[in-house]
């Protein structure tokens, strides 16, 4: 074991002190330096080991060139590690001897250090020289494999732009390929407002077959081969929300385009509006939009997501097919521009958005929430509400849903709430809205206390109402006790509330209403007693707590009557008298007003 090298932090120190080799002693890159300086530590290692250039060169009688490679990570930014890499399919890499550059105003060298591959060999690394980085590597025994040979730890402001520019094995006798890494990078964006879409799954082929997930910024990127060919295409099944950027004012849209009142002015439209994917717009599509909306599924039959090249030029505005993949030939350097246009099928308007916090109203009876508003004046108010009742346990109640500022409105959505505990959905009844029919109704989440509304005007001009027009009713059966009560909530789930009036969205404002489950009072019996002597009148009754008796009394009825007030009393459960003194013989009327 006596004189084998130590690598210590770049020096080269012989085991029994005899030798040593700092860095200050084998500077290297000034002209022929590098030759002596590196040759000279690669001949004291080898050496040391006991192998010659000879015996180099017969290792290398027989062998098939090895590939070497330079693995820059995709975020390159702060401090980042890249590696050079080596593919070895035999057992003969005794000695190597390698060169890279890199931007020096884009990174410092922070530390360099030897790969897995080629853990155990001895090594001389020169780092002094901005730019340059050599690295002299020796074995006492020939490996192979393929990993990692040298990990460059460096500071980068922008992309480094490290290359391997020189790779000698055993001395150069065994023939080497450096086998350059380019980046093939680019981002995703919405076709309308281009909005980045986070997340898209990313998938190349061709020489090299890999798929990752793109960022939140859109952005995505792989290492390649140079020269290689490569098609890359992008793919979502999935959003923040099934919902997001779909809703009636994506249904009015399609349908003024059937109509023919309001063609499609983008073939972007015209593809999110083709859900079915048949290369046609069509009331199959409406159909497939309203179980979207009504929470019935998840996805369209052409899938949720399309996506073109971003430089497709479309040579007309109903297209059955679209580009969808990119392919790159022959690569020399790195290609930043590959970008791709996403689609989220059924967005029509062109509303989806990023990722956001859901939208979580707090509901309670009589609360007013305004949806769509924004500064001055805003989009046209419409006002939906739900109107209140009482009913006895096990009784029905009808609760009407009643519109004011209902002008021109092209469609609405939304979703009508309520405790199943306390109500249970009986019928839907009293529609009263041009096109308003059973199938605008989604029930499927009756009996969890929701039922989602999506409505949109069949002939396009829009609907407009006198206020407080009640539009429709929910009947409901009480099942909960006397002293329960409901909210009955306009709410965003399934279906989120939304107006549209005209072919843009309205301010959508919610009153919610309530239902109170109550033991209705027993009917009000009144007994007359007559005292002739004192010439009295008694009116006694049960009353009911906390309710107020007011007895009033008339002389003769007509139209023109006038009652005046006897007594009033104060309930309490028992019964009360009110007494009429001093009445004359003739005919008098009385009457008890509860409140």
């Amino acid at each position: 074991m006596a004189g084998l090298p130590w690598q210590i932090a770049g020096s080269i120190v012989m085991r029994d002190g005899s030798s040593l080799i700092t860095r200050s002693s084998y500077s290297a890159g000034h002209g022929s330096a590098k030759g002596f300086c590196l040759g000279i530590i690669l001949s004291l290692v080898l050496g040391i080991l006991g192998v010659s250039g000879f015996e180099t060169a017969a290792l290398a009688a027989s062998t098939q060139p090895l590939t070497f490679g330079v693995v820059v990570p995709e975020v390159a930014l702060g401090k980042t590690v890249a590696q050079v890499t080596m593919q070895a399919p035999e057992s003969v890499v005794m000695s190597l001897d390698l060169r890279l550059t890199y931007d020096p105003a884009a990174a410092s060298v922070l530390e360099v250090k030897l790969g897995a591959l080629v853990s155990r060999m001895s090594s001389a690394i020169n780092t002094n020289q901005a730019g340059i980085i050599r690295a002299a590597l020796a074995g006492a025994s020939a490996i192979s494999g393929e990993g990692s040979v040298l990990e460059i730890a460096v500071q980068a402001t922008q992309r480094p732009q490290i290359q391997l520019a020189e790779a000698l094995v055993n001395e150069g006798t065994i023939a080497s390929r450096i086998q350059r890494k380019l980046r093939l990078a680019g981002k995703v964006r919405y076709y309308a407002r281009g909005a980045v879409i986070p997340n898209v799954s990313m998938n190349l082929s061709g020489s090299k077959t890999e798929s990752k997930t793109g960022g939140n910024d859109g952005s995505f990127e792989f290492n390649v081969d140079a020269d290689g060919s490569y098609s890359l295409s992008p793919a979502k099944t999935t959003d923040s929300s099934t919902d997001n950027g779909i809703d009636v004012l994506d249904i009015v849209l399609i349908r003024r385009d059937i109509f023919g009142v309001g063609r499609f002015d983008s073939p972007f439209k015209f593809l999110a509006a083709d859900v079915t994917g048949d290369c046609d717009v069509d009331v199959l599509d409406i159909v497939h939009l309203r179980r979207l909306i009504f929470g019935l599924s998840s996805s369209f039959p052409a899938g949720l997501w399309k996506f073109v090249r971003s430089d497709h030029v479309f040579s007309d505005l109903r297209p059955c097919s679209v580009p969808s993949a990119r392919s790159r030939t022959g690569l020399s350097t790195d290609f930043d521009g590959d970008d791709f246009v996403g689609i989220k099928l059924g967005d029509v308007s062109g509303d989806w958005s990023p990722p956001v916090g859901p939208l979580n109203a707090q509901l309670g009876p009589g609360r007013q929430l305004s949806l769509m508003s924004s500064g001055g004046a805003g989009p046209p108010r419409v006002t939906f509400r739900m109107t209140d009742g009482v009913a006895a346990p096990g009784s029905r109640v009808k609760a009407p849903v009643t519109v004011t500022g209902f002008k021109q409105v092209t469609g609405a959505q939304f979703t009508v709430q309520w405790d199943p505990a306390v109500l249970r959905f009986v019928q839907i009844s009293g529609l009263n809205l041009a096109g308003l029919g059973s199938e605008n109704f989604g029930t499927a989440l009756a009996e969890q206390g929701k039922i989602a509304v999506v409505w949109d005007d069949p002939r396009t001009a829009g609907v407009s109402l006198p206020d407080e027009t009640a539009i429709f009713a929910l009947e409901f059966q009480t099942v909960g006790p006397a002293g329960k009560e409901s909210v009955l909530a306009l709410a965003d789930a399934p279906t989120r509330r939304r107006v549209v009036v005209g072919t843009a969205f309205g301010q959508f404002v919610t009153e919610h209403g309530l239902v109170r489950v109550e033991t209705p009072e027993p009917p009000l019996t009144i007994s007359l007693l007559r005292d002739n002597p004192r010439a009295e009148n008694s009116l006694v009754f049960r009353t009911g707590k906390g309710k107020t008796y007011i007895v009033e009394y008339a002389d003769s009825l007509s139209e023109a009557t006038v009652w005046r007030v006897l007594g009033e009393v104060t309930g309490d459960g028992s019964e009360k008298v009110v007494k009429d003194p001093n009445v004359s013989d003739h005919q008098r009327f009385y009457r008890v007003r509860v409140r």
